[in-house]
This record gives C-alpha cells, sequence and structure tokens, in this order.
C-alpha cells in the first residue's frame, strides 16, 4: 500500500536535510572555536544518516551520473576505466573545483586526493551509506 503523503514526507525531509548542510557549512568554516568541530562531525553523521534515509525512500540504488550533486556532497561513483579493467565503485567522491599549481582551475570529480577523470569516467552514483551503529557499552 503506498502512502499518499510520501511525497510530502520526502519534500520536508529534503528541506531539512538543505538547512542541516547550511548549519553543517557554518560549523565546518568555524570548527576552530571551542568545540564547534564536534558540531560539525556530528552534524556530518546526521546529514549521512537523512540522506540514505531519504535515497532508501526514494527507492535508492545506482543514478544517472547527470543527477548527481555538485555541491561538494560526498557520494560514491561507479566508474568505467579507460583501459581493459573491469568497472567499480569508488566512495567518497566530491565534485569540486581544484586550482593546479599553474593557477589553472578544473571542475570534476576527486576522491581522497585524486582526480578520478584521469582514471576513469563515472556512469552513475549513489549516496554514501551510512555509518555502522557504535556498539552500546557491554555489547562487545
Amino acid at each position: 500500500m503506498t502512502n499518499p503523503d510520501a511525497p510530502t514526507l520526502l519534500d520536508a525531509a529534503r528541506r531539512m536535510l538543505a538547512a542541516t548542510k547550511s548549519t553543517h557549512e557554518y560549523f565546518e568554516a568555524h570548527r576552530h572555536i571551542g568545540n564547534i568541530g564536534q558540531c560539525a562531525d556530528y552534524v556530518a553523521q546526521i546529514i549521512a544518516e537523512a540522506e540514505a534515509a531519504i535515497a532508501a525512500a526514494e527507492g535508492g540504488g545506482w543514478r544517472p551520473i547527470e543527477t548527481a550533486p555538485k555541491d561538494g556532497t560526498p557520494v560514491d561513483l561507479w566508474m568505467v576505466f579507460h583501459d581493459q579493467r573491469p568497472p567499480c565503485r569508488f566512495t567518497d567522491c566530491r565534485w569540486e573545483t581544484m586550482t593546479d599549481w599553474r593557477g589553472k582551475e578544473y571542475d570534476g570529480w576527486f576522491f581522497g586526493r585524486g582526480v578520478c577523470r584521469t582514471l576513469a569516467r563515472p556512469t552513475h552514483w549513489q549516496p554514501r551509506p551510512p555509518p555502522p551503529q557504535e556498539p552500546e557499552p557491554g555489547d562487545v
């Protein structure tokens, strides 16, 4: 049975997620003040959980690369290599603008310190899964 309120609930969740991302940006910019860094880390965890929940409600799974966020949000990419290697998933990638040592700017998908386009091209993306649950004391 389909929930008739689901689109409204998802829209509200998306708006709340956008507001939470703005809060996270503020915390990251002020990480050096007091315990704001801890707040930034906590909000980042909430964002990851919310993105996973929204993706699950929307059906989750791989989506066309054209629909991927280009705001620095970390995502997983399905990459097709330029040589004969089989395709695979790159985790924690993000769209960024990078300036090289000559001052030239590049837009593209990055992972860690590497540029994805030099190795392969992305064809699909999906939100990162939520982090694992921490065990309760005594459960170990």
